[in-house]
């Protein structure tokens, strides 16, 4: 994990990889933007989680583990 972070007020670890084939995305369960879903949708067009975690990075995206449990409601939307 990369050193803690505050998005929007929301404390975070961003999740790191010495792996080439493993940045940014997972299939594991998480919340994700729709807006960065729309931006590589279908998933289907991919072969496989590598492919996509690929695609994620090169878009500049990465992803973030939570310090505590996430309270997603939509009065806190992270942009």
């Amino acid at each position: 994990m990369g050193d803690r972070e505050v998005i929007a007020g929301v404390p975070c670890y961003p999740l790191l990889s010495d792996k080439a084939e493993w940045q940014a995305f997972s299939l594991n369960p998480g919340l994700r933007r729709l807006s960065d879903y729309q931006r590589c949708a279908p998933f289907a067009a991919y072969a496989g989680e590598k492919a996509l975690s690929r695609r994620y990075a090169e878009l500049n995206l990465t992803a973030v583990t939570l310090e505590g449990d996430a309270d997603c409601t939509l009065d806190s939307v992270i942009t």
